[in-house]
C-alpha cells in the first residue's frame, strides 16, 4: 500500500498503481474538500457570475426533459474518416456544425478492425506475460497502468489519428495573438482501458 496525499491534504492509503489515487470518486471514499478550493472558485467566477449564469440557464434550456425525450444514441454526431480524407484532411461543413453544437463527434473508419484488434490482443499478451500490470479494479481489470507498450504507440502515432486529431482541432480558430497552432496534433498518454463486459453478481 502506498501513502498518498488527498485534497484535502491528509494521508490516506490507497493501492499503489490504482487510478483511484487519482480521482477520489473511484476510491470508495468521501471527503470534504478544503475551503482554498472554494477561494480558488470565487477568483476564477470574479465578475463574470452573470455571463456564467446566463450560460447555465442556456444549457437548461437544451436538455429540457422533452428534448432528452426525443433523443437517443443518434445524437452523438459521427463521421467516417474517408469523408475527412475527402475533403482535404478538414471535418465536412455539416460535421463541424454538429461538433459545435453537440460538443464531441465519433470518427468511423480510422483504422481497420483487423489493425485494430491486433492491438488490442497484443496489449492482453503483453498484460499476460507481465502479470504485475496494475488494473483497476484489482479483481476485475478494466483499466490498465500501461502508458507505453508498443501497440499504444502504434496506434497514437498512425497517420491516420494525427490526420483526424488535426481535423478536430482546427474546427476552433486561435486569436491572431495566441501562441498556438490548431493544425498540430498533441498526444496525450493516458492508461489503458479494456472493455469487458462487466461480472453479475451472481459470477463472483
Amino acid at each position: 500500500m502506498a501513502s498518498v496525499e488527498d485534497l484535502g491534504g491528509r494521508e490516506t492509503n490507497r493501492a499503489k498503481g490504482s487510478i483511484a489515487n487519482a480521482f477520489v470518486s473511484m476510491s470508495g471514499h468521501s471527503q470534504e474538500l478544503p475551503s482554498r478550493f472554494l477561494d480558488l472558485k470565487r477568483d476564477l467566477v470574479k465578475d463574470n457570475g452573470p455571463a456564467i449564469l446566463d450560460g447555465w440557464n442556456r444549457l437548461l434550456q437544451r436538455l429540457t426533459p422533452e428534448r432528452l425525450a426525443r433523443w437517443d444514441s443518434q445524437m452523438i454526431p459521427e463521421v467516417h474518416f474517408s469523408a475527412i480524407q475527402a475533403n482535404f484532411g478538414e471535418l465536412p461543413e455539416d460535421s463541424k456544425r454538429a461538433l459545435k453544437e453537440r460538443g464531441t463527434i465519433i470518427v468511423r473508419g480510422l483504422v481497420s478492425r483487423d489493425e485494430a484488434l491486433s492491438w488490442k490482443q497484443r496489449i492482453r499478451d503483453y498484460i499476460k506475460l507481465n502479470p504485475s500490470t496494475k488494473g483497476f479494479p484489482a479483481d476485475f481489470p478494466q483499466v490498465y497502468e500501461l502508458y507505453w507498450s508498443k501497440p499504444q504507440l502504434e496506434a497514437r502515432a498512425h497517420p491516420n489519428m494525427f490526420t483526424a486529431q488535426a481535423a478536430l482541432s482546427k474546427v476552433w480558430v486561435a486569436a491572431s495573438e495566441d501562441v498556438v497552432d490548431t493544425s498540430v496534433p498533441i498526444t496525450y498518454c493516458d492508461r489503458l482501458r479494456i472493455r469487458t463486459v462487466w461480472k453479475s453478481e451472481s459470477s463472483y
